[in-house]
């Protein structure tokens, strides 16, 4: 990230606010964000490629999602409170645009909760330590253990939890010889 604006990040005071952030899009990747009608619009767009800006609003989503018919197809519904924070963040890119008029498409990354950690077996797949509650030795240790998105790139916190949850499993498997 070359720049980071958290003028939206905590507006109403929830938390789940937006960032405004520049990424430094390679290429390939922006030709994969763009939405194109022609190979004559994607030529176009690629040839303009050194001369557009990248900023996207990021979001910590309230929402969720579910499985529909196969693990290949999910369902992604916005909370109307997510789409007012995305709004928000947008209005301060380009006051003149409407959420639902962009030239881009609404994208997540960064998935995060799917197999949430907790003390409950009921509200959560994984024990604190990573294990699931389901399978003994089964061990998940990836941003899918969070219990709620962070709202931040959650590099650090993937790389604290693995390594946790490795030190576990070591302990675990040296009690086991």
């Amino acid at each position: 990230m070359t720049a980071m604006s958290t003028v939206a990040a905590d507006f109403n005071k929830s938390g789940y606010g937006v960032v405004i952030q520049t990424p430094s899009l390679h290429p390939g990747l922006f030709s994969v964000l763009m939405l194109c009608s022609s190979g004559t619009d994607i030529k176009e767009r690629m040839r303009k490629f050194s001369r557009t800006t990248h900023v996207f609003a990021l979001a910590r989503d309230q929402g969720s999602g579910t499985m529909v018919d196969s693990p290949n197809c999910i369902s992604y519904q916005l909370k109307d409170v997510d789409r007012d924070n995305l709004s928000k963040g947008i209005e301060k890119e380009e006051s003149s645009m409407s959420f639902t008029d962009l030239l881009t498409p609404v994208c997540s990354a960064h998935q995060m909760g799917s197999c949430r950690m907790g003390t409950n077996p009921k509200e959560s797949v994984v024990n604190q330590m990573g294990e699931t509650w389901e399978v003994e030795g089964l061990y998940l240790a990836d941003s899918s253990v969070f219990p709620t998105a962070l709202g931040v790139n959650p590099m650090v916190t993937i790389q604290a939890i693995a390594y946790c949850t490795a030190q576990h499993v070591l302990e675990v498997l040296k009690r086991k010889r």
